[in-house]
């Protein structure tokens, strides 16, 4: 992968393994500072509906004909979950079938690794946020979309659950799917025979047709991600250009969105250095306040980090993307403090130097409030500086990477609508 505007040189599989970890930051892994809140902000804004932990399209039919199959064989079931997991296990297996690591139709099987058994995150849990975003879930009269628990309730036979109106705001009678008209299933679908990833073409028709039509959040302006579906372009960009190609800035948006973006990329080169910081800080409090040895792998990444990444990092305006945030929570304002305290630093020391001592304690005051006990960088972190010491894997990690707002999922999943995966 080239390496361009903020991005540093690693394998797309490398890409991907570090979103899924920093998607995972809401329980601390790597996400020690609150960096995943601007990174899902401006994902769900050019991504909608969209997840790290996406692999391919078709799984959103999958899922919808699953749940529509139950609900049209009858809303009585005895246990829904229990006949859901069974259909996501035959579908993994009738996939199986054509899995292979260099295969087209094999690569992106969710639970390959634990077939005869599915992941604790099924297919069902991990693509319904894009059946409501995308619109394939009719939506209820106030313009929210059935929760899959709520769908489950009423598979059950509940009949509490408000109705639900078609996109032209008409009511649904209590016995009609949630699901909006869905192309026909697969042969074989319901004999266990074998399944892969390539659409059909009535399929992709109508996912076509879905995400052209995918707005932003609270938003009548099409996505970026419906653009990119509608000029079918998500395939060759996802060959080597990137998020901030001219292509995309100049064929797609707007006077206004390639501020958004540009912000976003100014966002992302100095969340990387944020990070780099991190772990140098992490490093050197290690060595100099716990005399666990001599290393300095971190802060050699740093200065890696800070060279491709400076010019883009010190150009983000704070005000701008405040602005851009601004429908976040409160816990938001801490992780701006650390990187307008870490740009104006880099807009002094540039790349020489890189003295870390004056953005020790506003980092240490971000991790404390954030993680409370368990920060590395607090009172109490001696020993989660001796774990993370011991751990080589992460303690030599390789160097931070800038956030890319789920580009790489969203171009994955555009390959398969326009069949060049």
């Amino acid at each position: 992968m080239q390496s361009q505007l903020g991005w540093t040189q690693i394998s797309r599989t490398a890409v991907q393994r570090a979103e899924s970890q920093l998607a995972t930051g809401a329980q601390g892994v790597v996400d020690e500072l609150g960096l995943l809140r601007i990174h899902q902000h401006y994902a769900d804004r050019f991504f909608p509906g969209t997840s790290v932990l996406h692999t391919r399209l078709r799984y959103v039919l999958f899922v919808a004909w699953i749940f529509d199959d139950l609900w049209i064989s009858g809303r009585n079931i005895s246990d829904p979950e229990e006949e859901i997991a069974r259909r996501e296990l035959q579908v993994a297996k009738a996939l199986k079938k054509n899995d292979s690591e260099s295969s087209v139709e094999g690569w992106g099987l969710i639970g390959r690794n634990t077939l005869p058994r599915m992941p604790s995150q099924r297919p069902s849990m991990t693509y319904w946020s894009a059946l409501g975003r995308w619109g394939i879930l009719h939506r209820h009269r106030d313009g929210s979309v059935p929760t899959r628990s709520e769908v489950v309730a009423r598979l059950k036979g509940a009949s509490s659950a408000p109705a639900l109106h078609d996109a032209e705001g008409r009511w649904l009678a209590g016995g009609e799917s949630p699901f909006v008209s869905l192309p026909p299933r697969p042969p074989g679908w319901d004999s266990g025979g074998k399944l892969g990833f390539r659409l059909e073409e009535k399929e992709r028709e109508f996912l076509r047709d879905v995400l052209e039509h995918v707005f932003e959040p609270e938003s009548a302006r099409r996505s970026l991600f419906g653009r990119l579906a509608q000029s079918r372009a998500g395939a060759d960009l996802a060959k080597g250009d990137g998020l901030y190609c001219d292509r995309v800035r100049n064929e797609l948006l707007d006077e206004q969105e390639k501020e958004v973006l540009q912000q976003a990329r100014y966002a992302a080169a100095l969340a990387a250095v944020v990070r780099a910081v991190y772990l140098a800080l992490v490093e050197e409090t290690a060595v100099h306040t716990d005399g666990l040895g001599k290393r300095d792998v971190c802060r050699k990444n740093l200065q890696m980090v800070v060279g491709e990444c400076l010019g883009d990092a010190q150009q983000l305006e704070l005000k701008s993307l405040r602005t851009d945030l601004r429908p976040l929570d409160r816990g938001t304002q801490g992780v701006l403090d650390v990187m307008k305290r870490t740009r104006d630093w880099l807009r002094e020391t540039g790349t020489a130097g890189l003295d870390l001592k004056g953005l020790f304690e506003p980092y240490r005051k971000q991790e404390v409030a954030l993680k409370g006990g368990r920060a590395r960088l607090g009172a109490l972190g001696r020993e989660r500086r001796k774990e993370w010491w011991l751990d080589k894997a992460r303690s030599n990690e390789s160097r931070p990477g800038s956030l890319h707002y789920r580009w790489w999922v969203a171009t994955n999943l555009l390959r398969d609508l326009e069949d060049t995966a």
